[in-house]
């Protein structure tokens, strides 16, 4: 295949006269045909440049996998000192060889057998009814904490793109709620009912303050499409659904400044901060505004994606003593 002699724009002829410099009109031919194409690698490059780059590449591999790579003793086939060939393929022609058909074989047949159906029957039923009843037990507890725990009731009221926490006052009891009862004029962002005395001590707040130790009652609403609750760190997650309440319930143990303190978080912190720092340079050399250092917090994240401002979507979360939350609240 030869390009002929292109006069088509002043932009495209440079590039076409390059192509045919290089030798690469089958590969062009290639990509508007099938969508792909291979050019070999010393279309591509150097052989220098080729070896050195294979020579990293093996490093690399032998240095992540802890295997020893020789391309010149295994070839290019991507096998590598030690990796168990032949066992697995002795074992394959083994059997094959084994069970092979042979004339006049016939094979067992069984019109039925009561204790094998038995067998297959009960136990995995014994099975799943042992893993539901534990699943069931714990899905209620996480769903539904018993009052005699004297769990505090929090509600998290998800919309785009934002979190507010709503804590029940000093009754421990959330006032009623409805998104038609949102009035921004009155400051009523999340619908309270004002009839409701329940809700005359509630507390709206845009920072999630939880005591160590203490079992929380978390009740959740959207407003507008669905958000999904999401706290990494206590490897809990619930989806906030539009027109319905939904709820999951857990204990905080360790307070964020006791996070903070341990080994391997300052550890990542560390990492994190030296990678931001190398930001901070390459941001301060471009005139922009460099990124603050990184402190750990706990985290409400929404793990759904829910608009184009769905990654700012997110609260901090703060457990601390009992005596500093009473001072907080």
């Amino acid at each position: 295949m030869e390009f002929g002699a292109f006069e088509s724009t002043e932009i495209l002829n440079p590039i076409y006269t390059r192509i045919k410099e290089l030798g690469l009109e089958s590969y062009v031919m290639d990509i508007d045909t099938y969508g792909f194409t291979v050019i070999p690698p010393e279309k591509v490059a150097t052989p220098d440049f080729l070896e050195r780059m294979r020579e990293t590449v093996l490093s690399i591999a032998q240095e992540r996998t802890g295997n020893t790579f020789n391309l010149s003793e295994n070839g290019d086939s991507g096998h590598y000192k030690g990796q168990p060939q032949l066992p697995g393929q002795f074992l394959l022609y083994y059997f094959s060889f084994k069970y092979k058909g042979k004339k006049g074989t016939k094979a067992l047949f069984y019109t039925d057998n009561h204790k094998l159906e038995l067998i297959w029957t009960i136990i995995p039923a014994i099975v799943l009814t042992v893993f539901i009843t534990f699943g069931l037990l714990t899905w209620s507890d996480v769903m539904n904490m018993q009052k005699n725990n004297d769990p505090m009731v929090v509600e998290l009221y998800a919309q785009q793109f934002n979190w507010k926490a709503r804590y029940a006052g000093t009754d421990n009891v959330l006032g009623k709620s409805n998104v038609r009862l949102i009035d921004i004029d009155k400051a009523n962002i999340l619908g309270l009912d004002e009839n409701d005395p329940y809700a005359a001590d509630d507390v709206i707040t845009t920072e999630l303050h939880l005591p160590v130790d203490r079992p929380v009652q978390f009740v959740m609403r959207s407003q507008d499409v669905i958000h999904s609750a999401y706290m990494p760190h206590f490897r809990a997650q619930m989806n906030c659904v539009p027109g319905m309440v939904t709820k999951f319930a857990f204990t905080p143990t360790v307070t964020t400044e006791e996070m903070r303190k341990n080994p391997s978080m300052i550890d990542k912190v560390i990492n994190i901060n030296n990678i931001r720092e190398d930001k901070r340079k390459d941001l301060a050399l471009k005139g922009e505004e460099p990124l603050d250092p990184y402190e750990f917090d706990y985290l409400l994240l929404c793990n759904k994606i829910c608009g184009k401002s769905h990654y700012n979507m997110q609260m901090k979360i703060i457990v601390e003593t009992q005596e500093e939350f009473d001072n907080w609240y």
